[in-house]
Order: C-alpha cells, then structure tokens, then sequence
C-alpha cells in the first residue's frame, strides 16, 4: 500500500467527482425544462382558443339550423309574414355593436312561386372580432 497520495485515494476522489453534476450540467439542463414548459404552455392555450371557437361555431350552427327547420311548420304563404325579419338571441353569442341581436332570419319572396331563406348568425368572438355564419334553403310554393 502506498501513503496518503496514493492510488487508492487518487480512485476515490474521482468516484466522488463522478456523481456531482457541475453549474454547467444544470444550467443546461434548466434551460432544456424552460423551452419544453414554453412550447408546452403554447400548445395548451393554442388549444384553449381553438375550442372556444369551435364551441361558438356550434352554438351558431344548431341556432341556424333550429331557425331554419322552424320555418317549415308554416305554410308558403304564411313563411314570409312570420319570419323575415325576424332577429333572435343565441345564449353563449354576444351580437356585434349596433346589432340587437346575433340572428337574423330574412324571406325573399320576390319570386312568387319560390321563397329563399336565409337565417344569419353574426357575432362578436371571444378574440374580439367579428364572426358570420349562414345556412340558406329555398321553398317552392303552392
């Protein structure tokens, strides 16, 4: 065996220096943590937005389509004097400035043998800018 300096000491500090990790080691390591929670946190509110929209989407969508299957419990002539003009509210929707409501349902009867209706759902988003949505049909008369 060799005194203090030896080989069995010299083997012993470079087990220990082995299992620290060096100020380096961790700041990269940090840094690697910090762009994956960036990109991660990005995705999540990217999809945060996607599905509010989305949900707007569908809330406009089923109120056009309820709108438009009602006017088929009226008759040709009856159509026209009901539902033009005809605005309607959509919980969830907030209408656009100067509008009183986000639906609307127009007749145009200037063919008097075809009736085209439009039921339009216009609405200020949750991004803050301004969303149409139409379903158009046409009815033949008598």
């Amino acid at each position: 065996m060799t005194g203090a300096g030896g080989p069995a000491r010299k083997a012993k500090m470079r087990t220990n220096g082995a299992r620290g990790s060096s100020y380096l080691e961790v700041m990269v390591a940090a840094s690697i943590l910090a762009v994956a929670l960036v990109g991660t946190f990005g995705a999540f509110q990217t999809c945060t937005v996607l599905n509010r929209q989305a949900r707007e989407d569908m809330l406009a969508l089923d109120a056009a389509q309820a709108f438009l299957e009602g006017t088929k419990a009226y008759t040709f002539s009856e159509t026209y004097g009901h539902w033009n003009g005809k605005g309607f509210d959509i919980p969830g929707l907030i209408p656009l400035a100067g509008e009183g409501s986000p639906g609307l349902v127009t007749v145009d009867n200037t063919n008097p043998d075809l009736l085209h209706i439009r039921v339009r759902v216009r609405w200020q988003g949750g991004d803050a800018r301004a969303h149409e949505f139409a379903l158009e049909t046409y009815r033949s008369g008598p």
